[in-house]
């Protein structure tokens, strides 16, 4: 027999040879046949750009189809190399070597109306960066939009897809700032698609420089004293004075001092700042001391001043007003507490300071003092003093405190200073203590009222705000304000509370700052643990001469949970009958508690019968309580005799026949007649 010759052969399916434009989400058939020994199907050699991968075989040895679908699609505009070879069971082999190119690339997602423009000037310090993008082949990939490597700060959709984008830095840009801004976005496409652009915008220029007003000495100040201290004040009206930039340099008769640090006197805020310089050494008479500021402002705009000013040839005296110093708390201090007093410095390097001229005005929200002295005032050295004031009165909560301070020195010099600081808010919600019944007590008294007593110590308790819920059910308590610190809440339910009732109680307070607080507990009310009793029998417990016809009445009463009316049985046992549990009639309901019964049994008594007479109820707690009495009474007693009448021979009769018996008839009205 001759041997398998023939080789297996492979047939291009999908895609064919040098396609191009393939779907990148394609997978690779190939169609085979083998008219011999059949393929080997282990034995298969496939290559996807030189790398070996793994086929799923279709079919039988003889005819089947080869199938490679990638974990991932293919990149867009790429070019892949396939390799097959396949061999059938006698070693002959067949294989394909081609190549096929996918499809191109979408366009990426697309950038558009950008904030601020790109190329944008004088943008404001506070510019909100905002765009919107869009993409061709699917949505953008939210998740993947960035501004310079973070996720925008307000992502809104757009209608037709695509998305409205912000970006609101923490740190305001700054004065002559370049920004430059990239942004990102890719869209769903698989392998996705991205896109970045990267554009700049310059914030607001700030080209003017700072200016220095309010010198001490003057400029050209022919007659300064020669112990004067050198006073400046610098101003920048856009983007701030940068303190670090001062410089002074100082060049007089005895000395020359270049370039040093003056000492900041008053930081009204970023814009003006004051500052002084003191020389090592007083000046000459008759000196004349030049002068050299330099300052910058945040922007890195500077400005140079140069100016002198002369010394007397004898010193006028002080023309120069004290200052203030070390304010406490300092001007714009926040979060001051409300007890806090109020200390500072007076300077005056001259002539003094006059103490009695002191003088400090506070205005708050609720109060104010114009024009007080100091509490105490202590003299630090031969030209300051240490001033403190307390307030009589605590400042408010979340209160803006308006100071301002007075002060003369012996020349008759003023100094005023004005300034505010802030106390903190309150953040701090009342709080509330149940007093009685506290929470999780148990065997509370039916006739018990809610106590909660409450505390406050911010801007006090707001009465329109208390509410409190019984079970989920708001009610009306009764509230007494002390103060606006101290308060209490009351509340006892008309009907009082159930015996074994858990009473679930939620208080919500909430102070004149709007803090609030809840208070959640429960108590457990005393349990009924007492059955029903039973009175008012009729007939009466050992009462005698009953008629054999009598009604039995009696009344169930209950005085915490009530009767439960449908619980009431009564057993009645006679000489001859007797009845158990059987439902007596209610014929009058007087109250819950009370309740009256009628019974009429379906047989009469017998002469002097002793009836036994069981009554029993539940009430209405849970559990219910049960109880039952038994009692005697007692029927008419038979005292009448039988009666006895001749029947035959009757009385008094003559001429009986010898052969006659006796009859006699007798009757009994009561029991009967023993007749044994």
């Amino acid at each position: 027999i001759l041997g398998d010759t023939v080789a297996p052969v492979l047939n291009y399916v999908y895609p064919l040879p040098e396609s191009v434009g393939v779907p990148v989400d394609s997978g690779i058939v190939i169609n085979g046949t083998d008219v011999g020994s059949g393929v080997d199907f282990n034995d298969i050699e496939f290559r996807i750009n030189g790398s070996a991968s793994t086929v799923v075989p279709i079919g039988d040895p003889h005819n089947f189809f080869l199938r490679f679908d990638p974990e991932q699609n293919w990149q867009y505009e790429d070019s892949i190399h396939v390799f097959c070879l396949v061999r059938d069971l006698s070693g002959n082999k067949d294989s394909l070597d081609y190549w096929f190119r996918t499809e191109l690339a979408p366009p990426p997602p697309r950038f558009f109306d950008i904030s601020p423009a790109p190329g944008a000037e004088e943008v404001a310090l506070d510019a909100i960066i905002s765009f919107k993008v869009i993409a061709y082949c699917v949505e953008v990939d939210e998740s993947s939009i960035s501004i310079n490597g973070e996720p925008p700060t307000r992502i809104d959709p757009l209608p037709g897809g695509g998305y409205y984008c912000e970006y609101d830095p923490e740190n305001p840009f700054n004065w002559n700032e370049t920004v430059t801004v990239n942004l990102s976005a890719a869209d769903l496409c698989s392998p996705p698609q991205q896109s970045d652009s990267t554009y700049y915008f310059t914030m607001v220029r700030d080209a003017v420089n700072p200016y220095f007003q309010n010198l001490v000495p003057q400029p050209y100040d022919m007659a300064a004293p020669t112990d004067s201290i050198i006073f400046f004040t610098i101003a920048d009206d856009l983007s701030g004075v940068d303190p670090n930039s001062v410089t002074i340099s100082v060049s007089s008769r005895n000395e020359t001092i270049e370039n040093s640090i003056p000492v900041i006197v008053s930081d009204f805020s970023p814009d003006s700042i004051r500052f002084k310089f003191q020389s090592g050494q007083d000046y000459d008479y008759n000196d004349t001391v030049e002068v050299r500021l330099i300052a910058g402002d945040m922007a890195g705009n500077e400005d140079t001043l140069h100016y002198e000013f002369y010394t007397s040839e004898f010193s006028p005296g002080d023309v120069e007003p004290p200052w203030f110093e070390e304010l406490i708390p300092d001007s714009n201090t926040i979060d001051v507490d409300r007890d806090s007093g109020i200390s500072f410095m007076v300077v005056d390097d001259l002539s003094g300071i006059k103490t009695s001229e002191i003088k400090i005005s506070i205005t708050t929200n609720s109060w104010e003092v114009t024009d007080v002295a100091p509490d105490s005032i202590h003299q630090l050295g031969e030209k300051n003093v240490r001033c403190f004031y307390q307030p009589e009165t605590e400042f408010g909560w979340g209160d803006t405190i308006s100071v301002t301070l007075k002060a003369a020195d012996l020349e008759n010099n003023n100094a005023t200073l004005s300034y505010s600081f802030y106390t903190a808010p309150d953040t701090i919600p009342p709080e509330l203590t149940p007093v009685y019944p506290v929470g999780e007590q148990t065997g509370v008294p039916v006739d018990s009222s809610i106590f909660i007593r409450g505390t406050e110590i911010g801007v006090g308790v707001d009465e329109a705000n208390i509410a409190l819920l019984i079970n989920g059910i708001e009610v009306e308590p009764e509230i007494i304000i002390h103060d606006l610190m101290n308060f209490e809440i009351h509340f006892a339910r008309e009907t009082g509370w159930e015996y074994g009732e858990i009473i679930e109680v939620q208080c919500i307070v909430s102070d004149l700052a709007n803090n609030d607080t809840t208070l959640n507990y429960s108590f457990e009310v005393e349990k009924d643990l007492t059955g029903p009793f039973f009175t008012n029998f009729n007939p009466e417990v050992d009462e005698t001469h009953i008629e054999f016809d009598s009604s039995i009445y009696f009344t169930v009463y209950d005085d915490k949970s009530d009767v439960d009316e449908n619980s009431v049985r009564i057993s009645v046992q006679s000489r001859n009958l007797q009845v158990f549990d059987q439902i007596p009639e209610l014929i009058e309901r007087y109250k819950p508690d009370s309740l009256r019964f009628k019974f009429d049994p379906d047989f009469t008594f017998d002469w002097t019968d002793t009836v036994v007479v069981t009554v029993e109820a539940n009430d209405l707690a849970s559990p219910p309580n049960w109880d039952d009495s038994t009692y005697t009474f007692f029927t008419i007693r038979d005292s009448i005799p039988p009666v006895l009448t001749a029947f035959y021979p009757v009385d008094g009769a003559v001429d009986v026949p010898v052969d006659a018996g006796i009859i006699i008839h007798g009757t009994d009205i009561g029991r009967g007649c023993d007749i044994t």
